[in-house]
Protein backbone atom coordinates (compact mmCIF):
# COMPACT_ATOMS: atom_id res chain seq x y z
CA UNK A 1 0.00 0.00 0.00
CA UNK A 2 2.73 2.39 0.73
CA UNK A 3 4.46 1.72 -2.83
CA UNK A 4 1.40 2.54 -4.44
CA UNK A 5 1.06 5.47 -2.17
CA UNK A 6 4.62 7.26 -3.51
CA UNK A 7 3.47 6.12 -7.07
CA UNK A 8 0.61 8.10 -6.76
CA UNK A 9 2.26 11.07 -5.31
CA UNK A 10 4.93 10.32 -8.54
CA UNK A 11 2.36 10.45 -11.12
CA UNK A 12 1.20 13.81 -9.60
CA UNK A 13 4.20 15.50 -10.52
CA UNK A 14 5.50 16.24 -14.14
CA UNK A 15 7.34 13.06 -14.10
CA UNK A 16 5.50 11.62 -17.02
CA UNK A 17 6.30 14.71 -18.44
CA UNK A 18 9.91 14.58 -18.15
CA UNK A 19 10.33 11.13 -18.82
CA UNK A 20 8.47 10.33 -21.93
CA UNK A 21 10.32 12.60 -23.88
CA UNK A 22 13.92 11.21 -22.60
CA UNK A 23 12.16 7.57 -23.74
CA UNK A 24 11.05 8.60 -26.94
CA UNK A 25 14.79 10.36 -27.86
CA UNK A 26 16.37 6.99 -26.71
CA UNK A 27 14.17 5.66 -30.25
CA UNK A 28 14.47 8.59 -32.12
CA UNK A 29 18.43 8.16 -31.97
CA UNK A 30 18.23 4.75 -32.89
CA UNK A 31 16.18 5.49 -35.84
CA UNK A 32 13.13 3.21 -34.68
CA UNK A 33 11.17 6.84 -34.52
CA UNK A 34 11.32 9.70 -37.36
CA UNK A 35 12.63 13.38 -35.32
CA UNK A 36 9.73 15.08 -36.44
CA UNK A 37 7.14 12.37 -34.84
CA UNK A 38 8.78 12.31 -31.44
CA UNK A 39 5.90 14.71 -30.27
CA UNK A 40 2.97 12.97 -31.13
CA UNK A 41 4.54 9.91 -30.04
CA UNK A 42 5.48 11.76 -26.74
CA UNK A 43 1.77 12.67 -26.50
CA UNK A 44 0.37 9.10 -27.81
CA UNK A 45 2.23 7.50 -24.73
CA UNK A 46 1.08 9.73 -21.87
CA UNK A 47 -2.30 9.38 -23.20
CA UNK A 48 -2.04 5.94 -22.80
CA UNK A 49 -0.69 5.94 -19.76
CA UNK A 50 -2.90 8.25 -17.93
CA UNK A 51 -6.01 5.98 -19.64
CA UNK A 52 -4.47 3.01 -17.83
CA UNK A 53 -3.19 5.10 -14.68
CA UNK A 54 -5.85 3.24 -12.31
CA UNK A 55 -4.67 0.10 -13.29
CA UNK A 56 -1.01 0.78 -13.58
CA UNK A 57 -1.18 2.19 -9.93
CA UNK A 58 -3.47 -1.20 -8.82
CA UNK A 59 -0.69 -3.35 -10.07
CA UNK A 60 2.60 -2.02 -8.95
CA UNK A 61 3.96 -4.34 -6.32
CA UNK A 62 6.84 -2.47 -5.29
CA UNK A 63 9.64 -4.87 -6.69
CA UNK A 64 11.15 -1.86 -8.26
CA UNK A 65 11.40 1.84 -7.60
CA UNK A 66 8.14 3.46 -8.46
CA UNK A 67 10.39 5.33 -11.14
CA UNK A 68 12.27 2.06 -12.74
CA UNK A 69 8.44 0.61 -12.81
CA UNK A 70 6.82 4.23 -14.76
CA UNK A 71 9.57 3.60 -17.06
CA UNK A 72 9.41 0.50 -17.98
CA UNK A 73 6.06 1.43 -18.78
CA UNK A 74 6.30 4.12 -20.72
CA UNK A 75 9.43 1.78 -22.70
CA UNK A 76 6.31 -0.75 -23.38
CA UNK A 77 4.02 2.10 -25.08
CA UNK A 78 6.45 4.07 -26.54
CA UNK A 79 7.13 0.38 -28.57
CA UNK A 80 3.19 -0.28 -28.93
CA UNK A 81 3.10 3.24 -30.54
CA UNK A 82 5.92 2.03 -33.12
CA UNK A 83 4.35 -1.15 -33.94
CA UNK A 84 1.05 1.03 -34.74
CA UNK A 85 2.64 3.92 -36.95
CA UNK A 86 5.99 2.08 -38.70
CA UNK A 87 4.21 1.33 -41.59
CA UNK A 88 2.47 5.09 -42.06
CA UNK A 89 6.35 6.50 -41.17
CA UNK A 90 8.38 4.65 -43.31
CA UNK A 91 5.36 5.35 -46.20
CA UNK A 92 5.91 9.07 -45.49
CA UNK A 93 9.52 8.99 -45.07
CA UNK A 94 10.12 7.30 -48.39
CA UNK A 95 7.87 9.86 -50.10
CA UNK A 96 9.29 12.62 -48.93
CA UNK A 97 13.03 11.56 -49.63
CA UNK A 98 12.34 10.07 -53.07
CA UNK A 99 9.68 11.20 -54.66
CA UNK A 100 6.80 8.99 -55.78
CA UNK A 101 9.12 6.30 -57.03
CA UNK A 102 10.38 3.82 -54.17
CA UNK A 103 13.57 2.84 -54.35
CA UNK A 104 14.73 0.89 -51.37
CA UNK A 105 18.11 0.76 -52.11
CA UNK A 106 17.90 4.57 -51.40
CA UNK A 107 16.25 4.13 -48.21
CA UNK A 108 18.53 1.29 -47.39
CA UNK A 109 21.46 3.55 -47.78
CA UNK A 110 20.14 6.08 -45.35
CA UNK A 111 20.18 3.34 -42.44
CA UNK A 112 22.97 0.94 -42.94
CA UNK A 113 24.89 3.33 -40.92
CA UNK A 114 23.07 3.15 -38.22
CA UNK A 115 21.64 -0.39 -38.25
CA UNK A 116 23.84 -2.31 -41.17
CA UNK A 117 26.92 -1.38 -40.99
CA UNK A 118 27.83 -0.46 -37.26
CA UNK A 119 25.74 -3.42 -35.91
CA UNK A 120 27.38 -6.27 -38.87
CA UNK A 121 30.77 -4.65 -38.16
CA UNK A 122 30.48 -5.29 -34.05
CA UNK A 123 28.86 -8.86 -35.32
CA UNK A 124 31.64 -9.70 -37.31
CA UNK A 125 34.63 -8.77 -34.31
CA UNK A 126 32.77 -10.52 -32.25
CA UNK A 127 32.76 -13.90 -34.79
CA UNK A 128 36.76 -13.38 -35.07
CA UNK A 129 37.06 -13.24 -31.37
CA UNK A 130 35.37 -16.84 -30.89
CA UNK A 131 38.30 -19.63 -30.52
CA UNK A 132 36.55 -21.36 -33.57
CA UNK A 133 35.02 -18.58 -35.64
CA UNK A 134 34.84 -20.87 -38.65
CA UNK A 135 32.61 -23.40 -37.16
CA UNK A 136 30.77 -20.74 -35.26
CA UNK A 137 29.96 -19.10 -38.66
CA UNK A 138 28.99 -22.02 -40.54
CA UNK A 139 26.70 -23.84 -38.04
CA UNK A 140 24.55 -20.38 -37.51
CA UNK A 141 24.68 -20.44 -41.46
CA UNK A 142 23.01 -24.27 -41.08
CA UNK A 143 21.20 -23.30 -38.21
CA UNK A 144 19.57 -20.07 -40.15
CA UNK A 145 19.04 -21.19 -43.45
CA UNK A 146 21.63 -18.47 -44.99
CA UNK A 147 22.05 -17.87 -48.36
CA UNK A 148 25.77 -18.54 -48.55
CA UNK A 149 25.54 -21.59 -46.02
CA UNK A 150 27.90 -23.66 -48.27
CA UNK A 151 30.67 -20.94 -48.53
CA UNK A 152 30.77 -21.09 -44.70
CA UNK A 153 30.09 -24.81 -44.59
CA UNK A 154 33.19 -25.24 -47.06
CA UNK A 155 35.71 -22.92 -44.78
CA UNK A 156 34.89 -25.14 -41.77
CA UNK A 157 34.73 -28.69 -43.51
CA UNK A 158 38.08 -28.42 -44.88
CA UNK A 159 39.00 -31.71 -46.47
CA UNK A 160 35.51 -32.84 -45.83
CA UNK A 161 33.58 -30.33 -47.99
CA UNK A 162 31.99 -32.27 -50.27
CA UNK A 163 30.71 -35.04 -48.13
CA UNK A 164 29.42 -31.71 -45.53
CA UNK A 165 27.37 -30.44 -48.27
CA UNK A 166 26.09 -33.51 -49.09
CA UNK A 167 24.70 -34.16 -46.14
CA UNK A 168 23.50 -30.81 -46.00
CA UNK A 169 21.92 -31.29 -49.16
CA UNK A 170 20.56 -34.58 -48.31
CA UNK A 171 18.96 -32.94 -45.21
CA UNK A 172 15.94 -30.67 -45.98
CA UNK A 173 14.02 -31.01 -43.30
CA UNK A 174 13.21 -27.44 -41.68
CA UNK A 175 11.91 -28.64 -38.07
CA UNK A 176 14.38 -28.18 -35.04
CA UNK A 177 14.99 -30.94 -33.95
CA UNK A 178 15.85 -32.40 -37.44
CA UNK A 179 18.32 -29.92 -37.43
CA UNK A 180 20.48 -30.04 -34.34
CA UNK A 181 20.58 -34.00 -35.35
CA UNK A 182 22.26 -32.28 -38.83
CA UNK A 183 24.49 -30.09 -36.86
CA UNK A 184 25.41 -33.23 -34.92
CA UNK A 185 26.30 -35.44 -38.09
CA UNK A 186 27.98 -32.31 -39.50
CA UNK A 187 30.34 -31.80 -36.71
CA UNK A 188 30.84 -35.36 -36.40
CA UNK A 189 32.02 -35.86 -39.43
CA UNK A 190 34.22 -32.75 -39.99
CA UNK A 191 35.87 -33.19 -36.30
CA UNK A 192 35.93 -37.13 -36.25
CA UNK A 193 33.86 -37.56 -33.05
CA UNK A 194 30.54 -38.51 -32.04
CA UNK A 195 28.19 -35.11 -31.33
CA UNK A 196 24.49 -36.10 -30.78
CA UNK A 197 21.73 -33.23 -31.85
CA UNK A 198 21.17 -31.72 -28.34
CA UNK A 199 24.87 -31.82 -27.60
CA UNK A 200 24.90 -29.68 -31.09
CA UNK A 201 21.98 -27.73 -29.67
CA UNK A 202 23.49 -27.31 -26.32
CA UNK A 203 26.76 -25.94 -28.35
CA UNK A 204 24.87 -23.79 -30.63
CA UNK A 205 22.50 -21.95 -28.10
CA UNK A 206 25.48 -21.34 -25.58
CA UNK A 207 28.05 -19.47 -28.32
CA UNK A 208 24.49 -17.49 -29.37
CA UNK A 209 23.90 -16.33 -26.20
CA UNK A 210 27.82 -15.26 -25.53
CA UNK A 211 27.20 -13.78 -28.98
CA UNK A 212 24.43 -11.59 -27.71
CA UNK A 213 25.90 -10.94 -24.06
CA UNK A 214 28.90 -9.57 -25.90
CA UNK A 215 26.49 -7.20 -28.46
CA UNK A 216 24.64 -5.78 -25.45
CA UNK A 217 27.22 -5.42 -23.24
CA UNK A 218 27.46 -1.81 -21.24
CA UNK A 219 24.25 -0.98 -22.80
CA UNK A 220 25.28 -0.88 -26.90
CA UNK A 221 22.24 -2.47 -28.13
CA UNK A 222 19.64 -4.76 -27.25
CA UNK A 223 19.70 -7.63 -28.98
CA UNK A 224 17.45 -11.34 -28.86
CA UNK A 225 18.31 -14.70 -30.59
CA UNK A 226 15.76 -12.93 -33.17
CA UNK A 227 17.76 -10.15 -34.08
CA UNK A 228 20.56 -12.33 -34.03
CA UNK A 229 18.92 -14.06 -36.63
CA UNK A 230 18.60 -10.91 -38.43
CA UNK A 231 21.83 -9.43 -37.86
CA UNK A 232 23.52 -12.84 -39.76
CA UNK A 233 21.02 -12.70 -42.87
CA UNK A 234 22.41 -8.43 -43.06
CA UNK A 235 26.20 -10.76 -42.98
CA UNK A 236 24.87 -12.99 -45.45
CA UNK A 237 23.63 -10.54 -47.91
CA UNK A 238 26.63 -8.53 -47.55
CA UNK A 239 28.21 -10.92 -50.70
CA UNK A 240 24.76 -11.68 -52.45
CA UNK A 241 24.92 -10.72 -56.26
CA UNK A 242 21.74 -9.80 -56.65
CA UNK A 243 20.63 -5.61 -57.65
CA UNK A 244 17.11 -6.41 -58.27
CA UNK A 245 15.79 -8.63 -55.09
CA UNK A 246 18.87 -7.87 -53.03
CA UNK A 247 18.38 -3.98 -51.39
CA UNK A 248 14.56 -4.66 -51.00
CA UNK A 249 15.29 -7.87 -49.00
CA UNK A 250 18.07 -5.63 -46.62
CA UNK A 251 15.40 -3.23 -46.54
CA UNK A 252 13.25 -5.70 -44.89
CA UNK A 253 15.47 -6.91 -42.87
CA UNK A 254 16.39 -3.78 -41.90
CA UNK A 255 13.01 -2.83 -41.07
CA UNK A 256 12.41 -5.86 -38.55
CA UNK A 257 15.67 -5.35 -37.10
CA UNK A 258 14.80 -1.55 -36.04
CA UNK A 259 11.45 -2.82 -34.65
CA UNK A 260 12.69 -6.16 -32.31
CA UNK A 261 15.46 -3.91 -31.44
CA UNK A 262 13.35 -1.36 -29.86
CA UNK A 263 10.83 -3.46 -28.13
CA UNK A 264 13.89 -5.92 -26.19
Amino acid sequence: MLGRNKLTKLLETDFLMVMAPKVVMRYVRRHAIPAKESQDVEMAMIEKFLNQKQRIVQAFESKAAPETYCIAILNRMCCEVIRQEQKHWYHLDVDEVLGTNFQAESSLNGLSPVIFQFEVERLQKVIQNSLQPAKLRALLAVYFDLQDVKKWLTAYAGQHALDAIGLLTENISTSKSAKYELLGRLISLIEGRKVKGDAARMYLYKEMDRLIEVLNKNEQSHHSRETLRLLFELLDQADWHEPEESPKRKMKLLTSLLLLLCIN
